[in-house]
């Protein structure tokens, strides 16, 4: 897929323009995170959507270094790598748990669905004892909640079972 990073690039451009332009909407508080987070988004998807379509201003700055997937994982700048089927299995597994953490907090809200996630993630996927996977949820979940509603007095996402 000659296009992917491309395409990816601009559907996060346009995904971070879309929540800075939702996080407006809030009253004062609220509106700080997604302004804190929206706007780096911007900047750094918009920089790597020009450097896409424009590769003679990354050529101006490429004796700076970079740090791209391609160190990460060994390779050489330009090394073909083989087809592994196992490496799409390990992307579709992980796009599949990423998945489920979606529609865990769509349904149940941050506060319970983030949570039950960690809980899912490291009892079946990481297959950990009942403490690990109980106490780390638990702890996560305390932590969101004394920082979140008490601290900031934010109201986090609720979910669609827990609206009303």
């Amino acid at each position: 897929m000659k296009y992917g990073g491309k395409l990816l690039n601009i559907f996060l451009f346009i995904v971070s323009v879309g929540y800075v332009l939702i996080g407006l909407n809030f009253s004062r508080t609220p509106r700080t995170f997604p302004l804190l987070v929206g706007f780096p988004m911007i900047v750094l998807t918009g920089l790597q959507t020009l450097i896409d379509f424009f590769p003679n201003i990354s050529k101006k700055y490429s004796d700076l270094g970079t740090f791209d997937a391609e160190m990460i994982s060994g390779r050489t700048k330009g090394q073909k790598t083989e087809n592994n089927p196992d490496q799409y299995q390990k992307e579709l597994e992980i796009f599949l748990w990423l998945a489920v953490a979606v529609a865990l907090i769509l349904l149940l809200g941050i506060l319970f669905g983030l949570p039950l996630f960690i809980f899912i993630y490291l009892k079946y996927r990481y297959v950990q004892g009942w403490k690990v996977s109980l106490s780390l949820p638990l702890g996560a979940l305390a932590a969101m909640y004394i920082i979140f509603t008490k601290v900031l007095t934010i109201s986090l996402y609720k979910g669609i079972f827990f609206r009303g």
